[in-house]
């Protein structure tokens, strides 16, 4: 991460996955797993999806609110600027973390955003094992799993 850029590549990453999921639906931490896996061919650590969310709702992208994770105006914004940006599938979490540090884009600092449930690191670790027994055990199948 460069010292002028507010966002780091991992952030980009769960921004991205959780755009994706959060556009069409809500929030969910096993299709977390799955949609950053299909664009990193990695899952995330706990650390990571902590701190991205956390960044992710200070700097309003997203907002909680009613036990809900949505994603805020300036999120669609950058989320729809993405979509209409061309690359490969295997270059799209880099197109992300450019618009999020895009000169163009300036973010304010909120402080005092709810405090979002994570679940429990030992929680989370079960569901990436879960996952990875899944993905290793089960058929190929030949559908694309991100846009």
């Amino acid at each position: 991460m460069k010292e002028d850029e507010l966002f780091t590549y991992s952030d980009a990453w769960i921004f991205l996955s959780l755009s994706e999921i959060l556009y069409n639906g809500s929030f969910d931490y096993e299709q977390l797993i799955m949609i950053a896996d299909c664009f990193e061919h990695a899952i995330p650590n706990y650390n990571e999806v902590k701190s991205a969310i956390e960044k992710i709702l200070r700097y309003s992208l997203m907002y909680y609110k009613k036990n809900e994770l949505c994603l805020s105006d300036k999120g669609i914004e950058i989320f729809s600027k993405y979509n209409k940006t061309k690359g490969g599938q295997f270059s799209r979490v880099e197109i992300m973390y450019k618009k999020l540090n895009s000169t163009r884009k300036k973010f304010l600092e909120i402080t005092d955003t709810p405090e979002f449930p994570f679940i429990k690191e030992d929680k989370y670790l079960e569901l990436c094992r879960n996952y990875s027994e899944k993905s290793t055990t089960s058929p190929q199948s030949d559908e694309v799993c991100c846009s």
